[in-house]
């Protein structure tokens, strides 16, 4: 039954004793680390946040994993719990100590691929609504029962209440989404094999507006494959690099080494790229061709040398560069990792992660 508007408490939970939790990592699926380990800020609630009140909700917003001891009131007739799976029952136990202290308020339980333990979920709170997806505005859409807003029309991601952390880093989107076969990626549980963008001016609007708001050291813009549509990149990047000095700060993007032609290079580096994260994950023949890594036409000596060429571009324009590795895909062995690993030399900034199968694993299924 659609809920008129009111008061909504907007909640990230805790992180569970011993470790911390990235709800925003690994395509929402969330990512446990030892306590101190990388954490993005709730972005997901900032752009929930900027949904309900365009709504006229009066919204009170809390990031307890950044913030843990933030106090908020109870007092609201919705409250929102941002779950992932990797912590869900956790999650869930403080889903229902906020139905008990509020019992009369919609609850609304909402996280990414969550549909196969939508039973987990009824059990442990029948009286939740369960809201699986990536996207705040048709979640703010579904509470009061109206029409989803056109992306080129939604507000920006609204942060008060929210902490950046002590990075402050700032997290932003332009492309949601991936469009490659790739059969390990979490992004896909999210987004489905499609992108969900918006308009480079669009984009460029809000990183000016965010970044004359708050400041940040930097912003990054989360686009898991930026510059699969190299088109669309390059305008962008130009937008941001003529933006006055009041209104542009450093930023980090993400992406595969085939997109990273000489062109784009020169585009991020004048813009004020100061790193850039590139998922090579493998050099073993038989997990590339198994995981459908490669690009259609393209071998593995292809993909090879596109990494060697794209490192070789970042370094001669002296892009910092931080390469993500998994260990234990599909026909992987670890002779086949640890020479991926030598492969790459004296890199610096080498993150090694052990892989967790979204598609594979009925419990992570969209």
């Amino acid at each position: 039954m659609p809920l008129a508007p009111g008061s909504a408490l907007l909640v990230n939970p805790p992180s569970p004793r011993g470790v911390s939790v990235n709800r925003e990592g690994f395509g929402g699926l969330g990512v446990v680390t030892p306590a101190g380990g990388f954490v993005y800020p709730a972005h997901s609630l900032a752009e929930l946040q900027a949904a309900l009140r365009r709504r006229r909700f009066d919204v009170e917003a809390k990031d307890l994993v950044l913030e843990p001891r933030a106090r908020y009131s109870c007092e609201q007739n919705l409250i929102v719990v941002r779950v992932a799976h990797a912590t869900l029952g956790a999650d869930l136990a403080f889903a229902a100590q906020c139905s008990t202290r509020v019992p009369d308020a919609k609850l609304v339980v909402w996280g990414v691929g969550l549909e196969a333990v939508r039973p987990e979920v009824s059990r442990a709170l029948p009286q939740a609504l369960l809201h699986t997806g990536f996207d705040a505005e048709a979640l703010a859409a579904a509470i009061v029962g109206d029409e989803v807003l056109d992306v080129e029309l939604r507000p920006d991601a609204d942060w008060r209440g929210l902490s950046l952390g002590p990075t402050q880093r700032l997290p932003l989107w332009h492309r949601r989404g991936c469009t490659h076969s790739c059969r390990w990626c979490p992004y896909v549980i999210a987004t489905g094999r499609r992108i969900h963008g918006r308009s480079p001016a669009r984009t460029a609007l809000e990183f000016q507006r965010q970044v004359a708001a708050h400041r940040p050291k930097r912003v990054v813009i989360r686009d898991p494959v930026f510059g699969s549509d190299v088109s669309d990149a390059l305008l962008l990047l130009s937008r941001i690099q003529h933006l006055s000095s009041n209104f542009r700060a450093p930023f980090e993007i993400e992406t595969r080494p085939e997109c990273l032609s000489e062109h784009l290079v020169d585009a991020l580096a004048a813009a004020g790229c100061v790193e850039v994260k590139l998922g090579i994950e493998t050099f073993e023949e038989t997990a590339l061709v198994a995981g459908e890594r490669l690009l259609p036409g393209m071998s593995v000596a292809d993909y090879r040398e596109s990494v060697r060429a794209a490192l070789a571009r970042l370094k001669l324009r002296h892009l910092p560069v931080r390469v993500y590795l998994m260990r234990g895909l599909p026909h992987s062995t670890p002779r086949g990792d640890d020479a991926t690993m030598a492969a790459l030399g004296d890199m610096e900034e080498i993150s090694v992660h052990p892989w967790r199968n979204p598609e594979a694993d009925p419990e992570m299924s969209a």
